[in-house]
């Protein structure tokens, strides 16, 4: 299943107001670059939508679009839960049960978040 349409809109939105060309590349060029970057984001990521949006399993699809969806709002605060959830999924800890289990990994994913948010958050270009 594809990502929606909006939200791919909205990725490639964020990704023009976050990156600045113009400040990479000097003179007509950065400032032709910055005008046209958005509609290069928009092209490229429903491109690659149409190609491989298929093929991303209905399992995912709830996943990707939630971080992507934090990546526009810059609200990382419903992730912890998910990617808690994921990495638990995938990660056995011998002799220790699920629940426990999940309290460990809680911490740790708290842990890099805190640094994260400690660090200037997660986007920061230029």
């Amino acid at each position: 299943m594809k990502i929606n349409q909006k939200l791919i809109n909205d990725v490639a939105k964020k990704l023009d107001d976050i990156i600045p060309v113009d400040k990479w590349i000097k003179g007509v060029t950065g400032k032709i670059g910055e005008t046209v970057d958005g509609y290069i984001f928009k092209a490229a990521l429903h491109g690659l939508n149409n190609v491989y949006g298929d093929k991303i399993p209905d399992s995912y699809q709830g996943d990707i679009e939630a971080v992507l969806n934090a990546f526009v709002s810059e609200d990382y605060s419903e992730l912890d839960d998910l990617i808690i959830s994921r990495v638990n999924d995938v990660i056995d800890i011998p002799f220790i049960d699920e629940e426990d289990e999940g309290t460990i990994l809680a911490m740790i994913v708290d842990i890099i978040l805190e640094l994260v948010k400690r660090r200037g958050g997660f986007v920061k270009v230029g």
